[in-house]
């Protein structure tokens, strides 16, 4: 995967086998997180509340900040709520700590 793919805006979707499969309370099995694994499958992928990051080696190298929709879907699943699939478009940006 190239750089240029990174960058590239992605359709996510989160289907009803990401939801089955998915574990409440992980940042790297959650419905979302399998997802975007499948988008970015050169990546290792960790979501929290607000945003999604991409890593290799060990490294945070791409970030992106979950839309709203997202962000509900998280605080249900977590919560053990339903939750139907979503959908939703993904622009990573370069990592950068503060």
């Amino acid at each position: 995967m190239t750089i240029e793919d990174v960058l590239e805006v992605k359709d996510v979707r989160v289907t009803r086998g990401d939801i089955r499969a998915g574990q409440h309370w992980s940042p790297y099995g959650c419905p979302i997180a399998l997802a975007v694994s499948r988008a970015y499958p050169d990546y290792a992928v960790g979501v929290s509340r607000i945003s999604i990051q991409l890593s290799q080696l060990g490294e945070y190298q791409w970030r992106a900040d979950l839309p709203n929709e997202c962000q509900q879907f998280i605080r249900d699943f977590d919560y053990g709520k339903e939750v139907a699939p979503i959908s939703f478009q993904l622009k990573m940006e370069p990592y950068h700590r503060s």
